[in-house]
């Protein structure tokens, strides 16, 4: 039993050592931290309602006194791809095609553009009201602009090293 005790507390010292360097790999980079509190959302188009919650909960609320703007644009497009014997859809593909612009506020250049289309596809479960396929849309259609905020950040993280006008050398 003691062997036991002793080989227990040998693994955890070895794992919490090994492990002591791990760093997230989804940190945020430091533009992102830099615009992070710092912008204002101008958001236009379809879906304005979650595009707002999702930017909030990546981004935090808009700082109206910050440097920055974003602009935001989306499209929707619902397309049936599935279509039965009696002209009804039963498969859905959503579209999401999201033009963002992130520009400093006092001088209004343009740090980085970019359109992101992302596609999701739910089951209607039936022709008439349904409560489920109504709730399968609404998810569908959040989780579709959760993956294009996601491509957006993850564009700039990689793209972007400093927050200076595109049209500047």
């Amino acid at each position: 039993m003691k062997n036991l005790t002793q080989y227990l507390i040998s693994c955890l010292i070895f794992i919490f050592i090994g492990c002591s360097g791990f760093e997230f790999v989804y940190q945020n980079s430091p533009i992102i931290n830099k615009i992070k509190e710092n912008v204002i959302y101008e958001i236009s188009g379809d879906n304005r309602e979650a595009l707002t919650s999702q930017f909030h909960n990546y981004l935090g609320h808009p700082n109206y006194m910050g440097d920055y703007v974003i602009k935001i644009n989306s499209e929707l497009t619902e397309t049936p791809i599935v279509i039965e014997q009696d002209a009804s859809a039963s498969k859905i593909e959503i579209v999401h095609n999201i033009r963002y612009e992130l520009k400093q506020k006092n001088s209004g250049c343009i740090i980085f553009l970019k359109e992101i289309t992302s596609r999701a596809a739910y089951n209607q479960r039936s022709s008439g009201y349904n409560f489920t396929s109504d709730f399968s849309k609404e998810e569908t259609i959040i989780n579709n602009l959760d993956t294009n905020l996601n491509l957006f950040l993850r564009s700039l993280r990689s793209e972007l090293n400093e927050l200076k006008c595109v049209d500047e050398d």
